[in-house]
């Protein structure tokens, strides 16, 4: 059998608190300033479209995905699962109940979801007065994804969402 691994709902409370209360201009140039505030450190930065970083979990690197749209960061995606392949009935229930586990660690720090994607693909989502904290499961990861709130409407037109 093999061993998966998430972030514990503590660490990932954590993680959410800091994700809200954090104010920065989502410039590229302040990375640096925030990727150091959370003890991640870059690993790899495609110029203009987006960077990855190593959190200090033991997750399997490039945890964190920063996509950019010149010098602006459009979204931020942290994995707090490792990537849980192949796709296998206890694969997939291990993934349902770390991301049920999840969603309540961020509805005890961020309060109810304002939003819920239903399907394949489960979100929950808790939109602030400026951005958008994101939980989802993407079958093969639960990742928080952390976006400005006219990024995320931007992106939920691309991918014709409608939460």
């Amino acid at each position: 059998m093999d061993t998966w691994h998430a972030l514990d709902p503590a660490a990932v409370a954590d993680l959410l608190t800091t994700l809200r209360q954090y104010r920065w201009n989502w410039g590229t140039a302040q990375l640096p300033r925030l990727t150091d505030r959370l003890g991640w450190t870059i690993t790899v930065t495609l110029e203009g479209k987006g960077a990855f970083a190593d959190t200090p979990s033991p997750l399997g690197g490039r945890d964190v995905q920063f996509t950019f749209t010149d010098d602006h960061l459009d979204e931020i995606t942290v994995r707090v699962t490792n990537r849980v392949l192949p796709k296998t009935g206890p694969s997939q229930e291990f993934m349902q109940d770390t991301f049920a586990t999840l969603v309540k660690a961020g509805t005890d720090v961020l309060g109810e979801p304002t939003g819920r994607i239903l399907g394949d693909n489960p979100q929950v989502r808790w939109r602030g007065d400026d951005t958008t904290i994101s939980l989802m499961n993407t079958g093969v990861a639960v990742s928080i994804v952390w976006a400005t709130n006219d990024d995320q409407d931007r992106w939920d037109q691309i991918r014709g969402i409608s939460p």
